[in-house]
């Protein structure tokens, strides 16, 4: 399926990182499927998709201190919430330099594979779904647009510089209206009473050339001997993987562990 662009597109020639955890980087080399997680499923975000009010009173043209207006805004955020609830996302960093908050935040004792734009972009082609991808952005959106509020995040991400690829699944049976109460009222998330369909996943797979696709693997400034061992081990598992293995530059006696690392503002 043709792919569809958000925004200003990197080079094909771009490094993307993506970091991960030792559980996800076995289960993605075991599997060889890239995981899209449902956008309301964030922990580091558990506003992702969802504009911040500020943005959204800009946008509609919504007064503070008006009952009325007030009630629009809730009821904006609340079909929102609903419509991130059909966007998998699969994140990736645009490279431009090692940080260790970023090893810290997303695989302290893990990797990050590596791979090109490019290559990301014929890899996606493949897939049979609705597909967007894209940088964020970490300002306000212009206008009202779902998509666009899928691809915009607060400027305390910026340190993500992230690739976004949204994969759209819409649950055919959803209501629209499940942020009412039975009371009439409106809320800014779902009600529980009116929970999604069961069949409605917390994540979607979908099948990859990892040879094609990765070019390089790193492993994290903290993690041991033993962690880059396995990478090799996996390498070797898959026949004609050419990636190579590296350890990542941040190396250092002077560097904080993940924890102390933890308590420094960036």
């Amino acid at each position: 399926m043709l792919l569809n662009y958000f925004g200003p597109q990197p080079s094909d020639k771009a490094a993307i990182w993506r970091f991960l955890d030792m559980k996800k980087f076995r289960d993605l080399m075991a599997n060889e499927e890239l995981y899209f997680c449902r956008a309301d499923l964030f922990n580091q975000d558990p506003n992702e998709g969802i504009p911040q009010d500020e943005w959204l009173r800009a946008v509609l043209g919504i007064r503070r201190g008006f009952l009325a207006d007030e009630i629009k805004l809730r009821s904006a955020k609340g079909d929102l919430s609903q419509f991130r609830e059909s966007s998998f996302i699969s994140c990736w960093h645009l490279f431009e330099g090692e940080d260790p908050a970023m090893w810290k935040d997303f695989a302290p004792y893990g990797v990050a594979i590596c791979s090109r734009y490019g290559l990301l972009k014929r890899a996606l082609k493949r897939f049979i779904d609705p597909i967007q991808i894209g940088v964020t952005v970490y300002h306000a959106p212009q206008r009202y647009n779902t998509f666009h509020f899928i691809f915009s995040k607060g400027s305390g991400f910026t340190t993500e510089k992230e690739v976004r690829i949204v994969l759209s699944s819409y649950d055919p049976v959803a209501g629209n209206n499940r942020h009412y109460g039975r009371n009439g009222a409106t809320y800014e998330r779902p009600q529980d009473e009116n929970r999604l369909h069961p069949w409605v996943m917390a994540g979607k797979r979908r099948r990859v050339d990892l040879k094609a696709l990765i070019t390089k693997v790193v492993v994290s400034p903290w993690a041991s001997a033993k962690i880059y061992d396995e990478i090799g081990v996996w390498k070797n598992c898959k026949s004609g993987a050419t990636f190579q293995i590296t350890r990542s530059t941040l190396k250092s006696t002077l560097l904080l562990s993940p924890k102390r690392l933890a308590k420094v503002k960036f």
